[in-house]
């Protein structure tokens, strides 16, 4: 598409991480169609990760706790919006009200979309876990009288969350799912190869190493997970003495995590390194032989999208993970292992045949890696939000 539009396209969210800053990528790739892209919220780096965006906006964090800071960066977004009079924005449903409620109010020409890169998921608590459900149902009830449409990352999670929450729109829906960053990721292909023998170094990982790789947070709601890949690299360990973990990531299950560790007896064999800007992913993928993200077909993830595995994909890694609604839809069965018959024998059968097997020179000739990239992403959004054809 040529040209750009002479309209102003914002995205407010809660909370910008460094790691999991890919959710608001889409409008670093938005930049090409339109004249100006904004980013409004708490950005948990120093680091500024959007390149095009003009500007990104930054605010102090007023508080820990999660709903006040959400309420406190919608009020402020909702006055920085009011002043730049954008023509569209995404507004995460955990930060919508009031501020994007009363931008909607306020200016009718503004297209106000809620965005949901997922619902509630079960926390620790019980408590908690009830409110973040109820604040959710209720937000999405009055942004159906008032908001243009949602975006959401999965046409199944929009199935699951009509059911669940009773939530039935007759308004636009636009789907923009996870996504890699093509021109990052080829041009570490293209370069990368005259580094890896010095990463893996850093690291504590030799040339002989085949290098299993999980990223991400590390949390207690993940904990099954991990038990099951631990146990797994274990018996992995037993039959070869070549490989290394590595573990990429923070979350409240770090220390649970090593002290699995520590009862299997692979402090030696384990790598755990604190989260990495997200222009380093492409290098951790790098050196990883295999990528591992096994995920609970529970209704906290079956309709994800999770963003490791699109980015292992975009690096033509073989990964392992579970057949989620919209990964059997991208992935070859070679990298999926249904979660009921998930065991650690099963996982480091499958690790095992993809780190020796013929199965790791499968191409990846069948994924549609255009399609993942973030440009044609941001321009089936731009299309949708913007009511053209697709």
């Amino acid at each position: 598409m040529e040209g750009k539009n002479k309209c102003i396209f914002a995205f407010v969210r809660c909370i910008v991480d460094s790691v999991g800053s890919i959710d608001v990528k889409i409008s670093d790739y938005l930049a090409k169609f339109y004249t100006s892209t904004y980013v409004l919220g708490y950005f948990s780096s120093k680091y500024n990760i959007l390149r095009k965006t003009s500007p990104a906006r930054v605010y102090v964090k007023p508080t820990r706790v999660p709903l006040i800071q959400g309420f406190i960066i919608s009020i402020l977004s909702f006055i920085k919006l009011s002043r730049v009079k954008p023509n569209t924005v995404l507004w995460t449903w955990g930060c919508f009200f009031p501020g994007g409620l009363l931008l909607k109010i306020a200016s009718r020409r503004t297209k106000v979309f809620i965005d949901i890169r997922s619902h509630p998921i079960s926390q620790r608590s019980k408590f908690i876990t009830t409110m973040y459900n109820a604040l959710f149902a209720w937000t999405l009830k009055l942004a159906r009288n008032f908001v243009d449409g949602f975006t959401i990352i999965s046409p199944s999670m929009w199935i699951y969350i009509t059911k669940r929450y009773g939530i039935k729109s007759p308004k636009r829906m636009c789907v923009w799912t996870s996504g890699y960053d093509k021109e990052l990721f080829e041009y570490v292909q293209g370069i990368g190869y005259k580094y890896v023998a010095y990463l893996r170094r850093i690291i504590g990982a030799e040339e002989k190493h085949k290098v299993i790789t999980y990223y991400g947070t590390i949390s207690y709601s993940r904990l099954p997970l991990f038990n099951l890949l631990i146990e797994a690299f274990s018996l992995l360990r037993k039959d070869h003495d070549n490989v290394k973990l590595l573990l990429v990531g923070k979350g409240d299950a770090v220390q649970e995590v090593l002290k699995l560790v520590r009862s299997f007896d692979l402090e030696r064999d384990t790598i755990l390194i604190p989260p990495v800007s997200h222009a380093m992913i492409p290098l951790i993928l790098l050196i990883s032989d295999v990528v591992i993200a096994p995920f609970q077909r529970d209704h906290n993830w079956l309709t994800q999208v999770p963003l490791k595995v699109v980015e292992a994909l975009g690096m033509m890694k073989p990964i392992v993970t579970t057949p989620l609604i919209e990964l059997k839809r991208i992935l070859p069965p070679e990298y999926l292992v249904d979660f009921e018959e998930l065991s650690p024998i099963v996982l480091k059968n499958r690790v095992e045949a993809l780190l020796y097997g013929e199965a790791n020179k499968r191409t990846l000739q069948n994924v549609d890696l255009e399609g993942l990239s973030w440009s044609t992403v941001a321009e089936n959004l731009y299309k949708c939000i913007e009511g053209l054809e697709t």
